[in-house]
């Protein structure tokens, strides 16, 4: 699969991601730990649609930090994404966990938002490419 064909497939399964996470608003229904799987899965693909892009093989891992950098490597403007990182967690630890005692602290709106703006910065770059 040629680097373009990757990335909209990435940028496709991130937007499913995505699209999951935007039916998880109520806590009652979707934990935590499952509207922050999705939500870091939306980042990961995402990042991978990016690299993708620029006809370049992903590292296969699910730490963002490593991707982030990977990013930056390639001249994109990463400072916005360091938050991300935070999403890292539910890659892998609290799918099995729990994470009960933050989950007042998350504010899933303000989540969407900031990741609704990041697969509109993912389309336009892979547009540009």
């Amino acid at each position: 699969m040629s680097g373009g064909a990757e990335a909209l497939t990435m940028l496709q399964s991130a937007q499913r991601d995505f699209k999951a996470l935007c039916a998880m608003l109520d806590p009652e229904t979707f934990s935590v730990e499952i509207f922050g799987f999705h939500a870091q899965q939306t980042v990961e693909k995402g990042l991978k649609a990016l690299i993708a892009s620029n006809e370049i093989e992903y590292p296969h891992t699910h730490k963002l930090d490593q991707l982030i950098l990977f990013v930056e490597k390639l001249g994109t403007d990463v400072s916005e994404l360091w938050d991300f990182i935070e999403l890292d967690s539910f890659a892998v630890q609290y799918r099995y966990a729990a994470y009960d005692q933050y989950d007042e602290n998350v504010d899933r709106e303000e989540i969407i938002e900031v990741l609704e703006r990041f697969l509109i910065f993912v389309r336009e770059s892979i547009k540009e490419k």
